[in-house]
């Protein structure tokens, strides 16, 4: 048993994991998180009937847009 783990100690292959490993956590916690600027209610645009008439599809150009609220 002793034998076993003083192998396992010496493997290359569980060093190469524990410094990965310790490199991960320094990198989570140690590195500052910079979240994206626009928040979900930023994107979000509540458009009028006038203005959805325009997206119907008769110009190519243009993406088609579906009324969901009303």
């Amino acid at each position: 048993m002793a034998n076993v783990l003083k192998r396992l100690a010496t493997s290359v292959s569980v060093w190469v994991t524990l410094l990965s490993a310790l490199i991960a956590v320094f990198i989570r916690f140690r590195l500052p998180f910079k979240p994206n600027n626009i928040s979900l209610q930023q994107q979000q645009r509540l458009f009028t009937s006038e203005e959805l008439a325009l997206y119907n599809g008769t110009d190519d150009s243009l993406p088609i847009l579906l009324g969901i609220v009303g």
